[in-house]
């Protein structure tokens, strides 16, 4: 087994593992303990995606190339090199078949014969560097036409009544979350990632329509059990007028049994209680359409959840633009600015000279799927809380995507995603109340933090109206060896201090004294941010607001550009476009 693990995402009713009970010598290969690993004779070590060397392709014209960007760490070896060591070993006629040292020289040879296709002329050596470089080689494919296939037809897909009226029977849906299909779990930065319409972390829940819920007698957070003809499993009750009647959801990816520190022990897992036969259609799970009992366990389980209000009150947070109003104004060019009119403040603005550092979120863009935040954790040496103090309302996300509920009638009606960070306003409300001057700001443009400094007050939080300040309760643990993962670049903060968004200021150092190394002027997008350079849509944009010819100065100029909460006059340097609907 290499890079799987059935005894987890199968079924119990597949039978897969009373199968292995009558296997013989059965070997996994592995980077970490999971359920298939656990049931293996031998485990032999398996590097990393980052350790070793590979290529890909998703598609004819795209050969993707894969370096290692570290040595292995703990002796793993790659596939390839145990496939060809194994090879090499058992007698010589198979041994001259696989005559390469290591996979890293088959995969340069099997390089060479796509040096014909893909070189254009370039020699052995010239054509494998600049692969290295661009991460491979591609060519634009042609367009191809396509045709639904009238085959399509032959299949006819019966949605199930409902019967819960009668025998208190429903339909489980799944679903991926933060964790995948729990290929992730044993992370703890995506454990501590909100999913993205209940914002819960560390935990399983059943989502119930409040009128199932009501039938039952359920409230939130209630224990409730699932139980099939496969099995049964137990996990806490979520209230959400989404989810259909008739209808029980439960996201995939916990309850592991054997998947590490971080992982074992936590939810549950739906899989457990699928049946066993593949689809007849796809030939896959049954992810769905599972019939189900539901009943209520007297027992309760609070689940840990960073949201707040999920209503906006009026205070135009996520603002949105209907689409035809935005195609008439962009195509005439004649608007009237969307933003609030300047205000004349109690402050006067701080003086720029060189820089003055901005970002632009585009929210027709922003999807809400949280890799910015996971992103932060991993650039800025963000503590892991865990369930029993995100509980407490101490996480420590630096940037954290909220969602807001537009009530439609009795439902929810749409969602509507914001990142929310430091706004590094020019006059900023923590600034001026600290104390100790740990809040100041800086010539360009920054609200920084002197960790020296600070004592802990916590009155830069309470004046902070964006709430993204974060207080340092303890001393956080790096157990071995999730402390080689920590960022040269940033400190370690110790308890007692208060801790926010930096615009990864770290990286403002590093292209300052590049561009001063070279004797040259900053390049507009030279500076990215890991939030930035994360994001998959390519919805945050950072740079010099004082470069006229920025794309974040271009962007923050555009119609549907808007500051959160502009009444306030704290006159931010994170500039909003609004959402088009």
């Amino acid at each position: 087994f290499s890079g799987v693990n059935p005894a987890y995402n199968l079924p119990q009713a597949s039978g897969f593992k009373e199968a292995m009970g009558n296997v013989p010598f059965k070997v996994a290969m592995s980077s970490f303990q999971d359920e298939t690993a656990a049931l293996a004779d031998m485990v032999l070590p398996a590097a990393t995606p980052l350790e070793e060397w590979g290529d890909y392709s998703p598609r004819k014209g795209v050969v993707g190339l894969m370096q290692p960007a570290m040595r292995p760490l703990f002796g793993g070896r790659s596939l390839g090199d145990t496939i060809l060591s194994l090879s090499r070993s058992m007698d010589d006629k198979t041994a001259k078949r696989f005559p390469w040292k290591n996979f890293h020289g088959y995969l340069k040879e099997h390089w060479e014969g796509l040096r014909e296709e893909y070189g254009n002329g370039a020699d052995s050596r010239s054509f494998w560097e600049a692969s290295l470089r661009r991460g491979g080689v591609w060519q634009e494919g042609e367009g191809v036409d396509v045709s639904l296939s009238s085959g399509l037809y032959r299949y006819r897909v019966d949605v199930p009544e409902n019967e819960a009226e009668h025998n208190g029977s429903y339909r489980l849906i799944t679903f991926p979350g933060p964790l995948s299909d729990g290929r992730g779990a044993n992370r703890p930065w995506l454990q501590e990632l909100p999913d993205s319409l209940h914002k819960v972390v560390w935990d399983s829940w059943v989502e119930l329509n409040p009128e199932t819920a009501r039938e039952f007698r359920i409230r939130q957070g209630d224990v409730v059990a699932l139980e099939t003809g496969e099995g049964r499993i137990e996990a806490p009750a979520l209230l959400y007028e989404g989810t259909p009647e008739g209808i029980i959801a439960m996201p995939l990816g916990q309850g592991h049994s054997d998947f590490g520190r971080y992982a074992s022990g936590v939810g549950a897992n739906p899989l457990n209680i699928l049946p066993g036969e593949p689809d007849d259609v796809t030939g896959g799970l049954q992810w769905s359409a599972a019939e189900v009992k539901l009943a209520r366990i007297r027992k309760r389980h609070k689940l840990a959840s960073t949201r707040g209000n999920k209503l906006q009150l009026g205070r135009e947070i996520v603002q949105v633009v209907m689409g035809a109003a935005y195609k008439l104004v962009h195509e005439k060019k004649k608007y009237e600015p969307l933003r609030l009119p300047g205000r004349t403040g109690f402050y006067k603005h701080h003086p720029h000279p060189e820089h003055r550092w901005g970002m632009v979120i585009d929210l027709q863009k922003c999807t809400g799927c949280g890799a910015c935040s996971v992103a932060c954790y991993a650039e800025n040496n963000l503590g892991i809380v865990g369930r029993k103090q995100v509980l407490a309302g101490r996480e420590m996300a630096w940037i954290s995507i909220q969602n807001y509920f537009e009530e439609e009638g009795e439902g929810p009606g749409r969602v509507y995603f914001i990142p929310m960070l430091c706004q590094h306003c020019d006059k900023a409300p923590c600034e001026p109340v600290c104390p100790v001057y740990a809040a100041y700001h800086t010539s360009e443009g920054l609200n920084a933090q002197i960790y020296n400094r600070c004592v802990g007050t916590r009155y830069c939080a309470n004046n902070c109206p964006y709430k993204v300040r974060r207080f340092n309760w303890f001393d956080w643990e790096w157990p071995e060896p999730s402390n080689w993962q920590l960022n040269p670049d940033v400190t370690v903060r110790t308890n007692g201090v208060m801790e926010k968004c930096t615009f990864c200021v770290q990286r403002i150092a590093e292209g300052k004294n590049k561009a001063k190394d070279e004797g040259r002027d900053l390049r507009d997008g030279e500076i990215i941010p890991a939030c930035a350079q994360t994001c998959p849509t390519g919805a945050i944009t950072f740079g010099d607001k004082k470069d006229k010819n920025s794309k974040v100065s271009r962007l923050s100029k555009d119609e549907r550009g808007y500051h959160v909460l502009e009444e306030l006059n704290t006159d931010p340097a994170v500039t909003y476009l609004k959402k088009v609907l």
